[in-house]
């Protein structure tokens, strides 16, 4: 198991946030026998402010990449 967000749901080691990653796409792949869909696009003002769990902000800093 990874190791725990803080308080603010922000994990201090991105190590740990891309393992959370892997393993949650790895189960979704096994069980998920019917396709699955998930993701959270934040719709705050992430220029003021940073979001914990921003598809957009993965994808900016490269965190999560997609191929098709």
């Amino acid at each position: 198991m990874v190791g725990p967000p803080d308080e603010k749901g922000m994990f201090q080691d991105i190590g740990c946030f891309h393992e959370l990653g892997r393993k949650q796409l790895a189960m979704y792949n096994e069980e998920a026998t019917g396709g699955w869909a998930f993701w959270s696009w934040r719709h705050s003002d992430e220029s003021i402010h940073g979001t914990h769990w921003s598809l957009g902000q993965l994808l900016r800093d490269r965190d999560l990449v997609f191929f098709w």
